[in-house]
């Protein structure tokens, strides 16, 4: 769940789209194989490039290419190439996220990079489109382009290279080619998609990759059984969100098919999700107010990402303040798991099932967690039939192949009374996106009784994981250094919060000096250069999160918290005081947060740094406003009129407005008096 990502500039969702290639793809296909992790198929490769297998930014291949002398012009460097087709007079966006390591500097600014190249008919060059690339040693950052198929223009080839007499190491990874200006439609609740059969009720979303969704439209419902319409609806949209309604159903399973009208009743965007109808309410489900309920009573997620779950370490957590755990070991929980001390953590720790952890064994470590009132969050992560190591688990105790081992998960826990939800997807890349939409299929009709959890940090490309589960997360972990602030956190939360789904924060809990070279793990001036999150940090990330709809909060990792390697003084301890001090702010809030109505952002003047306030109420209509200072210091005035009071004493009301001050990053909370 670690990825540094650095930014070109602030960008729009987009729609992977169908596009033609003309060297053996299926014509009905989007393009295929554009994470190398089905080799050089469809791509032309010279022989000095290679692809290096988990060299990507999360497991993924990487087109990899080093370059260490200038070349003559009667001897130029060969690019990895494709032909494509494009559909002529649309608008089209090309991203490729690119590492480099710079050792001299060209004479363009193409440097590494792609490059676009439009033949006519006769296989001439007509156009050439070059975005800036990446000219100077950095971590993977993204590169785009927008383009339309140049007119004339008969195919389009795509180059990939070091360009130009740039020398040093690059690495590609992710390339998209979406379409620009796209609608979507799409379902957001109740999830799991389990309806009552009674009154069967879905709340639909809309939404535009360019943020441009025009006004005044339907989105159309047809409900199906076995290829058969049993009934149609059509609702209005408001604030990109409508309920839709259905008369009594008999259970069983269907198909719902969603069509987005405009006033001229043209088709602008559609989808289709599996649904199940029952007379029996699940036991964990988002309702129509996004709103998580366990047993009918709503519950708010502050949850902790761990490896196993041993009691001492499950005693830090709920004494800390935690009522969930995401453990990536939950193919191979052990009661008697004890970590060796040894480097950072065991394989066991992850992503790993041992075949001698049975059934049994596993049931006892969840019955352990659920005495300690705390649920989980089973990791079915790393189930896939795929290339990549850390997504293809092909045996669990006995079971063989995906399907079969999924099958076997639920049938062994599905009814324990520690699950929460399941957890399919930790920053897939957006090419997985079907087998994810195919697994929360999967689960709905082998359980139907939990959600679905999955955490992207592919913040640009949330378009490609809508319909795929049934609650969002996103993990921006911001703090490298004394010199980060929010940034990458505010943008995940602008990115989530045109979505309207349900969406739970994975906050940054831990140093980036723990993900340095194993050897440098004890070493204290490693861990000066990084930044461990303060108290009133992590309080901001969350607070900024639930501006933007959040309604859960799972750090990320204990491990980094409790590893005994670490060489400052009291780490364990005084994190956990952080954490504590973190989720009992979050308690005291959270009949705002899980009050469902809607969040009001307040018109803030930021006269030093950059600050956001909105105004949440509870079911009483209680006024709570949340202002989070997300930069390194900050001021800001706001208008607000009634009476609060202040929770961190950084807000003040001076004559009719309100100033909030703060020296780094940091957050208050006023609540309304009574």
């Amino acid at each position: 769940m670690l990825t540094l990502m650095k930014y070109i500039k602030t960008v729009l969702i987009l729609s992977v789209i169908a596009i033609f290639n003309i060297q053996g793809e299926d014509m009905a296909l989007k393009l295929q194989n554009l994470n190398f992790d089905q080799g050089k198929k469809y791509w032309n490769v010279p022989d000095d490039f290679q692809l290096i297998r988990n060299g990507g930014r999360n497991g993924t291949a990487a087109l990899y290419i080093k370059r260490d002398q200038v070349t003559l012009p009667s001897k130029p460097n060969k690019p990895v190439t494709r032909k494509v087709r494009f559909e002529h007079g649309k608008q089209y966006k090309m991203s490729a996220w690119i590492k480099a390591n710079i050792s001299q500097r060209g004479k363009y600014r193409t440097a590494a990079s792609f490059s676009l190249h439009f033949y006519d008919k006769n296989d001439k060059i007509i156009h050439n489109v070059y975005p800036i690339g990446v000219m100077e040693t950095t971590d993977w950052t993204r590169v785009e382009k927008v383009f339309t198929m140049y007119p004339g223009s008969e195919y389009c080839e795509i180059h990939m290279d070091l360009f130009h007499n740039y020398l040093g190491e690059v690495w590609f990874d992710s390339l998209q080619i979406e379409e620009y200006d796209r609608n979507y439609v799409y379902l957001i609740a109740p999830a799991p998609l389990v309806l009552d059969a009674a009154a069967p009720e879905m709340l639909a979303g809309a939404m535009n990759s360019c943020d441009n969704l025009p006004e005044d439209l339907i989105v159309k419902v047809d409900l199906r059984q076995h290829d058969r319409s049993v009934a149609t609806t059509e609702s209005s949209l408001r604030n990109r969100m409508c309920k839709v309604k259905f008369p009594s159903q008999a259970p069983g399973n269907y198909q719902v098919h969603l069509e987005l009208l405009n006033k001229s009743r043209q088709v602008l965007a559609s989808s289709q999700s599996a649904v199940v109808i029952s007379n029996q309410r699940p036991a964990v489900q988002i309702g129509l107010d996004r709103i998580l309920r366990v047993n009918g009573k709503k519950f708010m997620v502050l949850g902790m990402y761990v490896g196993q779950a041993p009691d001492n370490e499950l005693a830090m957590l709920q004494e800390a303040g935690f009522n969930t755990i995401m453990p990536y070991g939950s193919m191979s929980l052990d009661e008697n798991y004890r970590f060796d001390g040894k480097g950072r953590e065991t394989p066991r720790d992850r992503y790993t099932g041992d075949e001698n952890n049975t059934v049994s064994s596993i049931t006892k470590v969840l019955d352990n967690i659920h005495k300690r009132n705390i649920k989980v969050i089973f990791s079915l992560h790393n189930i896939y039939d795929f290339a990549l190591e850390r997504f293809n688990m092909s045996k669990w105790q006995g079971a063989s192949g995906s399907e079969n081992i999924v099958a076997k998960v639920l049938e062994s826990f599905k009814n324990h009374p520690s699950i929460l939800a399941w957890y399919i997807c930790d920053e897939m890349p957006a090419s997985m996106s079907e087998m994810i939409r195919s697994r929360r299929e999967e689960l709905l009709h082998l359980d139907g009784n939990h959600p679905s959890w999955s955490v992207t940090m592919h913040f640009t490309e949330l378009q490609h994981f809508l319909n795929t589960t049934d609650i969002m997360g996103t993990d921006a972990y911001p703090l490298l250094n004394k010199d980060h602030d929010l940034s990458p956190l505010e943008f995940a939360g602008q990115m989530i919060r045109r979505l309207n789904v349900p969406h739970f924060l994975v906050g940054q809990g831990f140093s980036w000096a723990y993900y340095e070279p194993v050897e440098k793990l004890g070493d204290i001036e490693n861990w000066k250069r990084f930044r461990t999150p303060t108290e009133q940090e992590m309080r901001s990330m969350c607070l900024s999160q639930a501006i933007d709809g959040a309604t859960g909060f799972i750090y990320y990792y204990f491990p980094c918290v409790t590893n005994p390697n670490i060489p400052v003084p009291n780490y364990r301890e005084n994190m956990l005081k952080s954490f504590k001090g973190v989720n009992t702010a979050l308690k005291k809030i959270e009949n705002w947060i899980l009050s469902g109505n809607e969040i009001k952002l307040l018109d803030v003047k930021s006269l030093k740094g950059r600050v956001r306030a909105a105004v949440m109420t509870d079911d009483a209509q209680r006024r709570c406003v949340l202002v989070v200072g997300g930069a390194l210091g900050n001021t800001a005035e706001f208008e607000l009129d009634g009476q609060f009071e202040s929770m961190y004493g950084l807000c003040k009301k001076v004559n009719n407005k309100w100033i909030f001050t703060c020296d780094g990053i940091n957050s208050d909370i006023l609540i309304e008096k009574k």
